[in-house]
């Protein structure tokens, strides 16, 4: 069995049966649905095929989904948080990663792929391309992903075990929402201003929003010009 490539349209499943590309209005994702007979992607399937392809897929409970590919300001900013905790976690337990480890949400049996996510424990590998625990996940949120970044998956990643701190980062607008559990409850907090400093309590690690976001257009025209004086002032 083999996904389609980005610009196919459909995924054999066997011999009879096949699979047509549809877009998923509600979490603007593509979505893979039967054309004539109800058959389900198995997760046996799924990993064997997942494994043999560069392409992305997300995977629930029988359906599965193609990832869209980032664009240059999404990867720009999942690069740089990235970038800070490479360098903050050097030489410690705690490993970031981008985008390219699989997360397995047990719970619901989800496959998923986050922006940025940050691994602690070595018990969380189930194989040395997928985990099934996290402290930290990141999200760039997008026009066609922010509905279900903030919706379906949150809620599935809440019962990721060790999950700690889930970062929505906004590429638009200067803004960085981070909700964190304490006590088996979530916190939220907003940044908005460059001055403002993502904290990833879990690790230590900080980001300035004026690093993060420098050289990035975003529709605030004004918070754009902030971002520039606070560069010049730094010269």
């Amino acid at each position: 069995m083999r996904f389609p490539q980005a610009a196919g349209r459909y995924l054999a499943l066997g011999s009879n049966e096949m699979l047509i590309e549809q877009a998923d209005s509600r979490s603007g994702r593509r979505k893979f649905m039967q054309a004539a007979v109800q058959h389900f992607i198995t997760e046996e399937e799924y990993l064997t095929a997942e494994r043999q392809q560069d392409e992305k897929h997300e995977w629930h409970l029988g359906e599965c989904f193609a990832m869209a590919g980032s664009m240059r300001w999404h990867n720009l900013l999942s690069s740089r948080i990235l970038a800070e905790l490479v360098q903050h976690l050097d030489g410690k337990k705690c490993t970031p990663y981008m985008a390219d480890l699989r997360l397995y949400i047990e719970a619901h049996r989800h496959y998923v792929y986050p922006d940025v996510m940050v691994i602690c424990n070595e018990a969380a590998y189930l194989t040395d391309d997928m985990a099934k625990d996290a402290e930290i996940i990141v999200e760039v949120l997008s026009a066609g992903t922010e509905s279900y970044d903030r919706g379906q998956k949150f809620l599935h990643y809440q019962f990721v075990p060790s999950l700690r701190e889930y970062v929505l980062v906004s590429q638009d607008v200067m803004q960085v929402e981070i909700y964190r559990r304490q006590d088996g409850k979530w916190e939220y907090e907003r940044l908005m201003r460059p001055e403002d400093v993502l904290l990833f309590e879990t690790v230590g690690c900080t980001v300035t929003l004026e690093m993060l976001y420098c050289g990035i257009p975003l529709e605030n025209s004004s918070l754009s010009r902030s971002i520039q004086k606070l560069k010049r002032h730094s010269l």
